[in-house]
């Protein structure tokens, strides 16, 4: 294909004028991917990820969970659940035995003031934290009392809501059912997660 010019101009030469097209010194092509293959057979190989402490096992992705690393070797782990204080409590003492309650309580606090996590009331004498801190919607499953994260678009409002008498700077909706990608045989009904009164 013959390549186009990008602009005109002319050169002045005293009484001559030379009309001239501009040309790119060079033409942005289509990126090349190349893949990784066996030498010896020509089969395009996997990647996969092994876990140096356990043996170089490979660690399927369903076991992989993203994490900060905070000092060398220690991270901190970003999760999806939302756990009540005591629950985070009890994890962080299972680490660092001397670590008390109230310590746990008010670095929870700290971090929902500074907004790296979010504190939510979802239900009477229920407080859990959040991780997301983008905008979502949550979703309670009746069964097992676990929580998912709704993405903000994927439930439609169709205005505003407004309530006489306040001034409203936040929403979200909380919704509550059955979780139907689990199936309903008893084989895979779970123990109720999150916090859930009903548990226990």
């Amino acid at each position: 294909m013959p390549a186009r010019s990008i602009s005109t101009a002319t050169i002045s030469f005293g009484l001559v004028s030379v009309p001239i097209n501009v040309y790119s010194s060079s033409e942005s092509k289509a990126s090349v991917s190349f893949n990784m293959l066996h030498k010896k057979c020509g089969t395009r190989v996997k990647q996969q990820y092994v876990c140096p402490k356990d043996n170089n096992e490979v660690v399927p992705r369903d076991e992989m969970v993203k994490g900060y690393e905070f000092n060398k070797d220690q991270y901190v782990l970003f999760t999806d659940e939302h756990p009540p204080a005591d629950r985070v409590w009890a994890r962080v003492r299972s680490r660092f035995p001397m670590i008390s309650r109230a310590t746990v309580y008010n670095t929870l606090r700290l971090f929902a003031e500074k907004g790296l996590v979010r504190e939510l009331h979802l239900s009477r004498d229920s407080v859990v934290f959040d991780a997301n801190t983008d905008a979502h919607h949550h979703f309670i499953d009746e069964e097992t009392g676990r929580i998912y994260d709704i993405p903000w678009g994927k439930v439609t409002m169709r205005k505003f809501p407004k309530v006489e008498g306040f001034e409203i700077h936040d929403y979200q909706v909380v919704m509550r059912g059955r979780n139907l990608s689990r199936g309903t045989s008893p084989k895979n009904k779970k123990p109720r997660e999150e916090n859930d009164p009903r548990a226990g």
